[in-house]
């Protein structure tokens, strides 16, 4: 799904993402480390938040190794 024209992922996107549990991906949205959008009763990420969290938790992190997270996820466009 997207949301003003922005690419939103769900947990379990984020969990291959960053190959963590649920649980963590839980943890960072009670914690306010990741925010979220719900829609639908569904927590969903967007890809500049995830973006935002990546700089910050990995010091120096390159576009290019952004996108190389983002490219664990792929998917058929809906």
């Amino acid at each position: 799904p997207t949301l003003d024209g922005e690419r939103l992922y769900d947990t379990e996107d984020l969990c291959l993402m960053l190959h963590v549990s649920k649980r963590t991906i839980q943890r960072y949205r009670l914690l306010g480390v990741l925010p979220y959008v719900q829609l639908r009763k569904k927590a969903y990420f967007k890809e500049s938040d995830i973006s935002q969290f990546l700089r910050r938790q990995v010091p120096g992190i390159s576009e290019n190794e952004i996108g190389e997270y983002f490219a664990r996820i792929v998917k058929p466009n809906k």
